[in-house]
């Protein structure tokens, strides 16, 4: 959505929320200091494996970062985010070369004008849906970026914001992949460290993806129709515009071919990762192909496809350097050597409380590990082998330590600001970090109420 032309709102007096730069530069701030404050220690990891062992927690000499570490550490978390930090920039480039023809803007205006904006909500739940399955199978997860565009645009159409459009997209794909029953980096890599079957308890984790999901449908499409009703009742009201029409000339046949140009090359990324393990390189790969397919079909020059590229790279930029300083924020810990001591210390009090406490406790210190450590297979590393002898210490089966570690690592990622991904979604979307808290805590806090109930559930059905 443009910026330009949009409502002017007038000065609010009182407290300003900072932007999101300043947010993550405080909590480098706060990590760094807190290498001195909390002792060092670390697992020993398990001879030819990435897993800890949880009987190996140790003490270590005090590592605190240093003066230079911290000064180094925007770089050091470029290094560390480069693969995510790539991906958004040049999908970014490549989805606005598609976008600057004009097609998919024409489609989805044209899509929309045949129900009319009030009645076009009834596609979302479909939509949702969709894109739900493909984040249960771990085909969408990272690649979600890609698709935050549609999106946004799909949102515009329908006279609604931004967050409305982001939301639909990113929350349909992390509304599977959390309670995945087959989702290979996270549900099977759990499985398989804490010994249980691997695929076993499906039936239950699929219950607890409607759920989740048809929670999550409500509140966005309430949301949607809130904002639809009143602008001004938008998180962003004043920051963009709504409602604009589509370009003249309707929707084409060019327009049709551009719009299959786009599904297909999706489709066949779809095939690629089922079939052939592909990842979000292959995504930059398909998305160049269909980019200067749609340039040739709409009679665009290369000098256009050129200037499309590069205008969507620059809109990702303020994103990618809010990644950077997400991977240092998660850099000075590890420096640091504080989170397995961490990990060690919000374990102790749960052969201390009763179990149902101790079952909620787990799931609070895997929302909490998510902070930094937001990597799924990295979290299931270093939490699975000690959250699962654990279970058994505390009276609950390994089934339910995965289903918990799901739960908690993959809802908290709509919130944390050390995923990489969710910045890059916010940086494709165009919403600054604060202003998406406060559409997600509210959800976020519903989810995990939700999410604990159905925890509960479980335990008491001895799943």
């Amino acid at each position: 959505m443009s910026r330009k032309n949009a409502p002017t709102l007038s000065a609010k007096k009182g407290f300003k929320v900072p932007d999101t730069y300043v947010i993550l530069f405080v909590m480098m701030v706060i990590c760094a200091v807190l290498t001195y404050i909390i002792p060092a220690g670390q697992y020993n990891l398990i001879d030819g494996t990435s897993m800890v062992d949880p009987d190996s927690f140790h003490y270590v000499e005090q590592t605190p970062v240093t003066i230079t570490q911290f000064l180094t550490s925007f770089s050091e978390g470029f290094r560390n985010g480069v693969s995510i930090i790539g991906f958004t920039l040049i999908v970014g480039g490549f989805v606005q070369c598609v976008t600057d023809t004009g097609a998919l803007d024409k489609g989805i205006a044209a899509l929309v004008n045949k129900t009319g904006p009030s009645k076009a909500f009834i596609m979302i739940p479909f939509l949702m849906i969709g894109l739900s399955v493909l984040g249960a199978f771990g085909i969408i997860t990272n690649a979600v970026v890609a698709f935050i565009p549609i999106g946004v645009t799909l949102a515009k159409k329908m006279r609604v914001d931004p967050i409305f459009g982001i939301a639909v997209i990113y929350l349909a794909c992390y509304g599977g992949y959390p309670s995945s029953p087959v989702c290979p980096f996270s549900t099977v890599v759990a499985q398989e460290i804490a010994g249980v079957e691997v695929f076993s308890g499906a039936w239950y984790r699929i219950i607890c993806w409607f759920v989740v999901l048809t929670v999550t449908m409500i509140w966005i499409i309430r949301y949607g129709k809130k904002v639809q009703a009143d602008p001004t009742r938008s998180i962003v009201y004043g920051e963009f515009t709504y409602g604009e029409e589509a370009e003249e000339g309707g929707f084409t046949t060019r327009d049709a071919l551009i719009v299959a140009d786009l599904i297909i090359g999706i489709v066949i990324y779809t095939i690629g990762v089922i079939t052939l393990d592909w990842d979000t390189d292959m995504m930059n790969g398909v998305m160049m192909v269909v980019a200067v397919i749609a340039t040739m079909i709409a009679g665009r020059t290369v000098d256009d496809l050129i200037a499309s590229f590069v205008k969507g790279v620059k809109s990702m930029v303020y994103g990618v350097m809010v990644v950077c300083f997400a991977q240092a924020v998660s850099g000075l810990l590890q420096e640091g050597q504080v989170v397995h001591t961490i990990v060690h210390y919000l374990s102790i009090p749960l052969t201390y409380v009763p179990i149902v406490a101790a079952v909620l406790l787990m799931y609070l210190i895997q929302i909490l590990i998510s902070f930094p450590v937001s990597s799924a297979s990295g979290q299931a590393y270093v939490l699975m082998p000690i959250m699962a002898p654990l279970a058994d210490t505390v009276g609950i089966t390994r089934q339910l330590s995965v289903l918990i570690y799901q739960f908690g690592e993959g809802y908290s990622n709509s919130i944390v600001p050390t995923s990489g991904v969710t910045m890059a979604m916010l940086a494709a979307g165009g919403v600054s970090y604060t202003k998406w808290l406060k559409f997600m805590v509210p959800l976020y806090l519903v989810q995990t109420l939700v999410t604990a109930v159905l925890i509960l559930i479980a335990f008491f059905m001895g799943y």
